[in-house]
């Protein structure tokens, strides 16, 4: 009887950690009894910002176009750990490189100086975090994130503020 439980069990815990990995859609941060903190940027307001740590870079198209893979994993009991991992395609939030496809030399310049910066930091962090926020209006569906990572000398950075501070952003605002 108690293998018949443990089995159903763990199958259950398997079966909601599957598909809440295959649903793409983060887990809120702890609440507390306090209101929720609202961030504004250009009058864009954001709530139930998602963090993530246990994140490992993938690639990056350019500048501001990133893609993750975050870790999670369960302790089920009993000595079953369940582990999975979700793909994520996120939009650099607060900032806007210049496109790789631009005609003009020194902005096509600036986009792969971006992309390289970008892809370097990333690649060679010891620590990543993602605070992402869900935005239906963001045309190819992807999540925005604000991205720090922790270099091999322990430096914290962001990445938006990397970019600026390198002049390798538009100027223009994204969200």
């Amino acid at each position: 009887m108690s293998r018949v439980f443990l089995a159903l069990f763990v199958g259950f815990i398997i079966g909601a950690l599957t598909f809440g990995f295959f649903m793409k859609e983060a887990v809120p941060m702890a609440k507390t009894s306090e209101a929720p903190k609202v961030a504004q940027l250009n009058d864009v307001v954001y709530l139930d910002k998602y963090q993530y740590t246990d994140v490992a870079f993938v690639s990056n198209y350019d500048g501001d176009t990133m893609r993750f893979v975050v870790r999670k994993s369960l302790d089920a009991g009993f000595g079953v750990i369940v582990t999975g991992a979700i793909p994520i395609e996120v939009r650099l939030l607060g900032g806007d490189t210049f496109e790789m496809k631009d005609k003009n030399a020194e902005n096509k310049a600036k986009a792969v100086a971006a992309r390289d910066l970008v892809q370097k930091l990333l690649s060679e962090a010891v620590a990543i975090k993602l605070v992402t926020h869900k935005d239906e209006k963001e045309k190819y569906g992807r999540y925005l994130a604000e991205v720090y990572f922790t270099s091999k000398d322990g430096a914290k950075g962001s990445i938006i503020q990397v970019l600026n501070e390198n002049k390798l952003t538009t100027g223009r605002f994204s969200e």
